[in-house]
């Protein structure tokens, strides 16, 4: 993926220096595209990782015991800015991966916008899936670059999200929200602000 990414970068940018970002699995590919970047000899200013995981790093408990379909129910529903009913992810339907179910119990609440069709939420839980056998198989490399990791104060995990052992120039911001309502309102304030001067330092270098 990133390199699929890298070779669209330059197609329209062929010259640097970059600066990459990333929320979540986006952060992990931007990383990945600096390294691959910075290996051709090209400059990259500035990597901003948005409350990312580094692969390797454990995630947070509740999260990683749930099942695929469980997660991506939840995933669906935070990312929309709704709360996750405790008992939905406990669903015998989910336990044994059944989308069709999934899909009844969250529009039967009214947790789902009216127009989201059932082949529509399988395309995107498809790709749901490969995004997460893609992440579960990288295992990065360090890269010596700058890169700044904007965490949700309220997310889990080490506060370095796992990267210090990667990233020997890593600067850790600690940003208010979760992992969801960090791109938010009002959390998204302070997110902008962040990323306006992560990218200011970077065009000073």
């Amino acid at each position: 993926m990133a390199s699929v990414y890298v070779a669209e970068l330059l197609a329209v940018q062929p010259e640097g220096p970059f600066a990459l970002g990333g929320w979540s699995l986006g952060g992990v590919i931007a990383y990945e595209m600096a390294r691959q970047l910075s290996a051709q000899g090209r400059a990259v200013e500035r990597v901003a990782l948005i409350d990312s995981y580094a692969p390797r790093a454990a995630q947070p408990t509740e999260k990683g015991q749930l099942p695929l379909l469980a997660r991506f129910g939840a995933d669906l529903l935070r990312l929309a800015g709704s709360d996750v009913p405790s008992d939905l992810l406990t669903l015998p339907e989910l336990q044994r991966g059944d989308l069709p179910a999934l899909y009844a119990a969250v529009r039967d609440r009214g947790l789902l916008p009216p127009d989201l069709e059932l082949d529509r939420l399988r395309e995107l839980f498809e790709v749901f899936q490969r995004n997460d056998a893609a992440l579960r198989r990288y295992r990065p490399a360090p890269y010596g670059g700058p890169v700044t990791l904007m965490a949700a104060a309220e997310s889990a995990g080490p506060p370095d999200h796992g990267w210090a052992e990667l990233v020997p120039n890593l600067e850790v911001v600690s940003l208010p929200g979760d992992h969801y309502s960090i791109l938010r309102a009002p959390h998204a304030d302070a997110l902008a602000a962040m990323l306006r001067s992560s990218l200011r330092r970077a065009l000073a270098r």
